[in-house]
């Protein structure tokens, strides 16, 4: 199999910095979202503990 002399090792370095870009503009905001969520769930359960230990 032969390559064109053109094809170089960083042929694809475009393509990647493109899919990460698209990756993390994506993904970041679920993430937060997903983190935010969570931690009021963690924020309430804890909330919800401490009433039933008697602190507020």
């Amino acid at each position: 199999m032969t390559f064109p002399d053109t094809f170089r090792p960083n042929a694809f370095d475009d393509a990647e910095e493109s899919i990460k870009y698209t990756v993390l503009t994506n993904m970041r905001p679920k993430f937060v979202t997903a983190g935010y969520a969570s931690n009021l769930r963690q924020q309430s359960f804890d909330e919800v503990e401490g009433q039933a230990a008697g602190i507020n």
